[in-house]
C-alpha cells in the first residue's frame, strides 16, 4: 500500500513541477535521497533501472527545453577556463582512467564509468544549462533542509517503532545494501539511506 501511495505521489509531483518549471526542487532531492533498490530491474546483468536514474533522463530533457545557456564546444577556451572547471576536468578524466585499467577484470568498472558519465557530468552540464538564480538556489537549498528534516523525524519514529516503510520500496529481487539492526534496544535507522551510518551523515 505505502509504495503504490508513494510512487502515485511522486508521479503526480514530477507533472506537476514540470509543468511549474520546478523540476529542480524536485529532482535534487529525489536524487539525494531515493534508495537504490527503488526501480526496475530487467536483467541481473544489466544495471537496475531506478526511479532515480529515469528522474535523471527527465531532469535532462527538462534542462534541454528550459535552458538559459547554450552548450557550444566552439566558443570554449581553455586559457580562460576558471580553474574550477580544471579541477572538475581532471576528476572526471582521473575517475574514467582508473575504471578503464580494471574494465577487463571487473564488471562494476564499466558501470561505474557510465554513472559518472551519465549522473555526474551530464548532470553538470544539465545544471550549467539551466543557470538557476541565486533566488532559485536558495530556495532549492531551503527544499533540501526541509526533506531532510522529514528524513530525520521519520528515522526517530523508525529507531523507537521498529516500522521501516521505506522498505516497501524494495522492488528489485537482487541483493541490494539495506542494513538494520538494534543497539541499546534501538533500531538504528536509515530511512533511504540502505546504512545508518548515511542516514547519520544526512542528519549531521
Amino acid at each position: 500500500m505505502f509504495l503504490i501511495l508513494f510512487s502515485v505521489l511522486l508521479l503526480a509531483a514530477n507533472i506537476y513541477c514540470l509543468y511549474k518549471k520546478k523540476y529542480l526542487y524536485l529532482f535534487i532531492p529525489c536524487m539525494l535521497f531515493l534508495p537504490e533498490y527503488y526501480g526496475l530491474e530487467l536483467s541481473e546483468k544489466l544495471p537496475i533501472i531506478t526511479v532515480t536514474r529515469i528522474m535523471f533522463v527527465i531532469f535532462y530533457i527538462y534542462a534541454f527545453i528550459n535552458r538559459k545557456r547554450n552548450l557550444s564546444v566552439k566558443e570554449v577556451n581553455i586559457k580562460a577556463l576558471p580553474k574550477e572547471y580544471l579541477l572538475f576536468a581532471g576528476y572526471f578524466f582521473f575517475r574514467i582512467v582508473a575504471n578503464l585499467y580494471y574494465i577487463t577484470t571487473y564488471g562494476q568498472a564499466a558501470k561505474t564509468i557510465l554513472s559518472v558519465i551519465f549522473e555526474q557530468f551530464f548532470f553538470l552540464i544539465a545544471v550549467y544549462m539551466l543557470d538557476p538564480a541565486q533566488k532559485e538556489i536558495n530556495t532549492l537549498l531551503k527544499v533540501l533542509v526541509w526533506s531532510a528534516t522529514v528524513l530525520f523525524f521519520l528515522g526517530v519514529l523508525e529507531s523507537f517503532t521498529f516500522v521501516r516503510p521505506f522498505d516497501q520500496l524494495y522492488t528489485v529481487s537482487r541483493d541490494m545494501l539495506n542494513i538494520y539492526y538494534v543497539r541499546l534496544g534501538l533500531l538504528r535507522s536509515t530511512t533511504t539511506m540502505a546504512i545508518p551510518n548515511r542516514f547519520g551523515n544526512m542528519c549531521v
